[in-house]
């Protein structure tokens, strides 16, 4: 029913917009506008070129960057600029979300930068106020300013009633919330996004999407909201220990993410980013699929959150659901299946070595094969490997086999993982 009835209210807005989801909650779309605004931010702009130019190629894009970001990054290449440091991002290794949540409140309107003074960048100041003179980036702003608007009316026409939704959902106190500022961020990777909280004002960098990322505005929205609730919560703390005693450090896909807070706060976001935008954006089949794909790559609280989503309204507030879910998945690590690992297989010459992430809740790992050609479950053998998360063999040439991984704890055991080919040639 509750399905229905938000279908029924997406259905709603855009037939009559000024109706808003008044079985949800109190504020219209207009409301939202008075605090939530889509801008091209000349800052952001000039930080992110700067750091094109001098080293920051990220691109999850197979197809390649954004156009925009190609024409910028060759005219600033054809300029030829004679900086003090061609290479400052390279050499400095400072990730994007660093310049951005260091730099961005600080440094004041271009084309006169504040001083501000960071051991890990040194002397950013002039090198920024160096690269904006010499690049012209003022004119690179304004040239580039009609694509950013375009993208900027693209998400103005489709995406308030999702953020209006989400607000309401949640019972957000959208009154004494901050302003808000969706930074289209042409310049940076496809789809990274950040959100940078401030003390007057809230910042959430896009990065580039085929289409207007309505996931991706509330994933980052969401850290403004959760942020705050784990930084101070006990029962987050209470979990974050015990995932730490289980399993060390998580093992998680992305580097970005090396404590086990980041995790809880990352499943929190990507389960109601991927929530938000069904019956929206995308089918609810294409949402699990990546639900399941982001817990099985270490996000591991993304599925048990979003399972539980449409029970918010058995809570008050946003506060009170986050908790309860926090001590509900700490009373359920005993007491759970684990996922199915991530295999990975490597050969050379007649060494074979396997690795495979290692899962939380897991005791130990099962290697599973069978020779290749397949003739059936006959044929299928399996090694108990412990709590190992890597294997290693010299095998006769000739060999081969389907190989797969799959963990096991007192509860049972796990799908398989993703199953190879192993082929001694």
């Amino acid at each position: 029913m509750k399905r229905l009835s938000r279908i029924i209210l997406i259905i709603s807005l855009f037939l009559i917009p000024s109706l808003g989801y008044a079985e949800i909650g109190n504020y219209s779309i207009e409301e939202i506008q008075e605090k939530f605004s889509f801008v091209n931010d000349s800052n952001l702009f000039t930080i992110m070129a700067f750091i094109n130019y001098t080293g920051y190629n990220d691109e999850n894009n197979k197809e390649g960057m954004h156009p925009v970001r190609q024409q910028v990054r060759a005219e600033l290449e054809a300029m030829n600029l004679n900086l003090e440091n061609d290479n400052y991002y390279s050499d400095y290794n400072m990730f994007v979300y660093g310049y951005l949540f260091f730099l961005l409140p600080y440094i004041g309107s271009p084309p006169i930068f504040n001083t501000v003074n960071y051991s890990w960048m040194p002397n950013i100041t002039d090198r920024l106020t160096e690269f904006y003179q010499e690049a012209n980036i003022g004119y690179l702003y304004e040239k580039y300013n009609h694509e950013y608007q375009t993208v900027i009316e693209e998400y103005e026409n489709e995406s308030y009633p999702i953020i209006q939704y989400i607000i309401n959902y949640f019972n957000i106190d959208w009154d004494n919330s901050k302003p808000f500022f969706g930074c289209i961020n042409l310049l940076d990777s496809y789809w990274y996004g950040y959100a940078l909280l401030f003390d007057n004002r809230n910042l959430l960098s896009l990065g580039p999407s085929n289409s207007p990322n309505s996931g991706l505005i509330i994933h980052e929205y969401f850290h403004t909201v959760e942020g705050p609730i784990i930084k101070a919560s006990i029962e987050s703390k209470k979990l974050e220990d015990i995932l730490f005693a289980k399993y060390g450090l998580p093992s998680v896909i992305s580097p970005h993410y090396k404590t086990w807070q980041l995790i809880i706060r990352e499943s929190i976001v990507r389960s109601i980013g991927r929530w938000a935008v069904i019956d929206f954006q995308y089918t609810k089949e294409i949402m699990e699929k990546s639900i399941d794909r982001e817990t099985k790559e270490g996000f591991i609280l993304t599925r048990f959150i979003y399972d539980r989503i449409e029970n918010f309204d058995n809570y008050g507030t946003v506060e009170e659901w986050i908790k309860a879910l926090l001590v509900e998945y700490t009373n359920s690590l005993d007491s759970i299946k684990p996922l199915a690992p991530t295999l990975t297989v490597s050969t050379n010459n007649t060494n074979v070595s396997l690795s495979w992430t290692s899962i939380p809740n897991a005791t130990g790992y099962n290697l599973v094969y069978a020779p290749y050609p397949y003739e059936g479950a006959h044929t299928i053998n399996s090694i108990d490997l412990g709590n190992e998360i890597t294997f290693s063999a010299t095998l006769p040439k000739g060999s081969a086999f389907y190989v797969t991984i799959q963990a096991y704890n007192e509860v049972g055991e796990s799908e398989y993982s993703n199953i190879e080919l192993l082929v001694i040639q």
